[in-house]
């Protein structure tokens, strides 16, 4: 049984990396001015990866921690480095997602661009240069939530594997 968590965790792994590597790229491509709702699509979906391997890394490593301990336990037991760099991440992350507009959303019909309100249902023409703006904006804000939310996950699978090949 042993075996096939690992086994599982493993491709949690693989995907939870392949994830990080994902929203790294959209993130930097965002700098850039380049977008893709293709792309972008991905990050969403991989949080069904990322949800199995917090559980199952907490899972594993439930033992390590101490009742008595915080919750926190767990950024004590990580290498500084890593937890800095998971901090600044989780900072980045929040930062950015107080530029995305939660209130709109674009519509393109007929090479024409529209801006439409989510709860008003207000609808107006918006220019190529303003509807590339708010995708790059929307893609900036959310690979960098995801890029936090994928580097905690694989960090927590990383300190999985640890545990599991110091007890093998």
């Amino acid at each position: 049984m042993k075996k096939l968590r690992q086994s599982f965790a493993l491709v949690l792994f693989g995907t939870v990396g392949s994830g990080f590597l994902l929203a790294l790229f959209l993130n930097v491509l965002s700098y850039f001015n380049r977008f893709t709702d293709a792309y972008s699509i991905v990050l969403h979906v991989g949080m069904l990866a990322c949800i199995p391997s917090i559980i199952l890394s907490v899972n594993e490593t439930k033992e390590l921690f101490p009742k008595e301990e915080s919750n926190f336990f767990i950024l004590k037991i990580l290498p500084k480095w890593l937890t800095v760099l998971g901090i600044i991440l989780l900072v980045y992350a929040v930062v950015n997602a107080f530029f995305i507009d939660y209130t709109h959303f674009t519509i393109t019909k007929l090479n024409h661009h529209f801006l439409q309100n989510y709860f008003t249902k207000v609808t107006f023409q918006i220019s190529e240069e303003e509807f590339v703006k708010f995708k790059i904006t929307t893609l900036k804000g959310f690979s960098a939530i995801w890029l936090a939310v994928y580097f905690w996950s694989v960090v927590f699978l990383g300190k999985t594997f640890g545990e599991w090949k110091k007890t093998s």
